[in-house]
């Protein structure tokens, strides 16, 4: 009775120790979900003042839900220009969190790291990739295949890392912390940016010691920073002094090519840098080491055809050999194009029929049939002003058989206009390109139906890290805490394949947050995705009609149809209110300065901002409908608006009696050519979609065929 008492009392206390522990884990627990309630509603209110104040402690409270909550709070501080919170955030979060997010705050701490908090990461991330592989190496109970594919990954990883912190040294000029020989063997054979230029460059005015490799150094950087005088009165007798020193080390690519772009740009005695490099290339015939590597020997020979070519086309046999030689060597694809795209070139500008000839004999050779379409769009321009069908007919076979589907349409179109040809016109209509136009264009004169497409496609995958539910969770976060500018750069990175239907929601996010060109951008990379089907909804977000008061008022001001309104914007500026292009013009319209000033002066406006929406549009439909008078409501008063009025008048006294959009290819700037016709499509799409005009309307318009 007694040792029942006794129970019951044993059992009573327990139970009520449990009942008092699961009462506190449950306080415990409802207290953590409300710290990670008001944390994710401080993100999305945006409230940095407390996201400021917030302790270590709720930083390992907040990594316990392991939602991501640190990296989106991380963003937010960052997009306040709060960096060094927001990489306290980020820290905290690659260093806790398991799988995507840890990764995804690491390489955000990264990026916003200086180059010494980089190089603290990389060494101990190093460090710790060592010793997991020696405890790997170390344990006798794994299969051998097993911690093999382990050590194999783990040397990937390990190499990858220590490539990292070789130019975080670089950057953060910190080569004194490592050993000056492995260093010296990394650079030698290492392509340096320009951010490692910086670096090294600051470090190597801080020591007094010499030596080849320093003044080697010192030439490289001062090339890659664009000082290539400086680094050209170097190269002379440091090439010399290496050859005579016996320094093969530093007979590398990358190397003579930093020494090949310096003497080019840098010096006017080409022909003592041709002599210099073939001093160079007579030492490495003498390495049997050297006169294997191809690297090397491509490099010399392409830059011995350089400098040559710089000095004049009296030594054109020569140059030609040289490019021949280099094409000889050419280690991989890019540097087999890159180099006979060069040698046509020189061709092209020494002797036309020689550069045909050469250019039929090679087309077999491509690698990469895009790297030649400047080339035969020249020869194209070239043969359609001199209306020469022949010619024209004649680069249309040699290209036959290439990818160059928009050179072969242009070339199709060109011939079936010139030479009023129904089948060259249909063949230009049938070949699947990834520009409308000639699809637009041919179908107007075949009667056949035109429809907007993509024919390339991308197949994107992403990171294992990454799931697709993964990937829209964040887009929906970054939503909710209105990053707005982080969802088109966040969705290329963690959800490159998504699809139409979830672009549409996220574009549509957008451009109600008067993100315009990140709308379109967004929408138009999911189109470009593979097996993406366009729908009308997708088309509207790719076309769309933002400060619509400004342009139906202004449309109707100045008698100018809506659809060419937004298609010049979209053209110009792709709506950004703010952009300032190259050249200085401004805003939706892009206005030069000058233009703008004189359109003020015309409103009789003392003060005017071309940056404000609606004082842009008036201003740039004032100009569009000035063009209009002069030029007629056409398609040249689009190339005098983008290339000027004078341009426009030689051209129309070069080339006359043509039909219009002829004229167009005829144009000899490429950028006013493309211009015209971009104008032409956007203009489409827009009359399509919304003003329920059919394309040959609006083509007609264009290039006034009907009147």
């Amino acid at each position: 009775m007694i040792f029942h008492q006794n129970n019951c009392v044993r059992y009573t206390i327990l139970l009520s120790f449990c009942i008092f522990i699961f009462a506190g884990l449950s306080a415990c627990v409802h207290a953590d979900e409300s710290l990670k309630d008001k944390l994710w509603d401080l993100a999305k209110a945006r409230n940095i003042t407390e996201l400021q104040e917030l302790t270590t402690k709720n930083f390992k409270k907040a990594v316990s839900f392991n939602d991501g909550l640190l990296y989106y709070l991380g963003l937010v501080l960052e997009d306040t220009s709060d960096t060094e919170n927001a990489k306290l955030f980020f820290k905290h979060g690659y260093e806790n969190y398991t799988g995507a997010y840890s990764f995804l705050c690491e390489k955000k701490y990264l990026e916003l790291s200086s180059s010494n908090e980089q190089v603290d990461f990389y060494e101990k991330k190093l460090q710790a990739l060592e010793k997991e592989k020696k405890s790997i190496e170390s344990k006798k109970n794994h299969k051998e295949s097993e911690v093999s594919d382990l050590i194999l990954k783990l040397n990937t990883e390990i190499e990858e890392t220590q490539l990292h912190l070789n130019k975080a040294y670089c950057i953060g000029g910190q080569l004194h912390n490592t050993d000056i020989h492995f260093y010296e063997q990394f650079l030698n054979n290492s392509d340096i940016t320009v951010e490692m230029a910086e670096g090294i460059f600051t470090y190597l005015e801080s020591q007094n010691e010499t030596s080849l490799f320093l003044e080697v150094l010192m030439a490289r950087i001062l090339s890659r920073l664009k000082y290539y005088s400086k680094s050209a009165e170097l190269i002379f007798p440091l090439i010399e002094k290496l050859i005579s020193n016996n320094q093969a080390q530093f007979f590398t690519r990358a190397i003579f090519s930093d020494f090949g772009r310096a003497l080019l740009n840098g010096t006017k005695n080409y022909q003592e840098a041709e002599l210099l490099f073939l001093d160079a290339l007579s030492y490495i015939n003498t390495d049997t080491t050297l006169k294997s590597d191809t690297f090397l020997l491509h490099t010399i020979y392409f830059y011995l055809a350089k400098f040559l070519e710089k000095s004049g086309i009296s030594f054109a046999d020569t140059i030609l050999l040289y490019y021949e030689k280099s094409i000889e060597y050419a280690p991989t694809d890019w540097d087999y194009d890159n180099v006979l795209w060069y040698k046509l070139s020189f061709l092209r500008s020494y002797n036309t029929d020689q550069f045909l000839e050469q250019l039929s004999a090679s087309i077999s050779t491509w690698k990469d049939d895009y790297w030649y379409e400047d080339l035969i769009s020249d020869l194209t321009l070239q043969f359609t002003q001199a209306k020469n069908v022949n010619q024209l007919r004649f680069l249309r076979n040699l290209i036959d058989k290439s990818s160059l589907n928009e050179a072969k349409a242009k070339l199709s179109f060109t011939i079936g206009r010139l030479h009023d040809s129904f089948l060259d016109l249909h063949d230009a209509y049938t070949l699947k390109q990834n520009t409308w136009y000639y699809n637009l264009m041919s179908a107007y004169f075949t009667g056949e139906a035109s429809d907007f497409t993509f024919v390339t496609q991308y197949k994107r995958s992403s990171k294992d890290e990454f799931s697709y539910e993964f990937g829209i969770e964040v887009l929906n976060n970054l939503v909710e805490c209105q990053l707005y500018n982080q969802l088109y750069t966040h969705m290329q990175y963690v959800i490159p394949q998504i699809s139409v239907s979830d672009a549409e929601k996220f574009s549509t996010i957008l451009f109600e947050n008067d993100m315009i060109a990140d709308s379109m951008n967004f929408i138009q990379y999911a189109l470009r995705t593979y097996n993406a089907e366009i729908t009308d909804s997708s088309l509207r977000l790719l076309y769309p009609r933002p400060f619509s008061s400004a342009v139906t008022k202004y449309a109707s001001e100045y008698n100018i149809p809506e659809y060419f309104l937004y298609a010049l914007m979209r053209c110009e500026s792709f709506f950004k209110p703010r952009v300032t292009s190259h050249a200085g013009a401004i805003g939706l319209t892009q206005l030069m300065p000058a233009t703008a000033a004189e359109i003020a002066r015309y409103f009789k406006l003392e003060n005017y901002d071309v940056t404000d929406p609606d004082t842009n549009i008036k201003f740039g439909s004032y100009y569009l409908a000035q063009m209009f008078k002069v030029q007629g409501k056409n398609v040249k008063a689009f190339q005098a608006y983008n290339a000027g009025g004078g341009n426009v008048r030689k051209w129309n006294r070069a080339y006359t009696n043509i039909p219009f959009d002829l004229f167009v290819e005829m144009t000899p700037f490429a950028e006013t050519r493309n211009y015209a016709k971009n104008i032409l499509q956007a203009a489409c799409m827009y009359a399509n979609l919304y003003y329920k005009k059919n394309f040959n309307e609006v083509i007609d318009e264009f290039f006034q065929f009907t009147n």
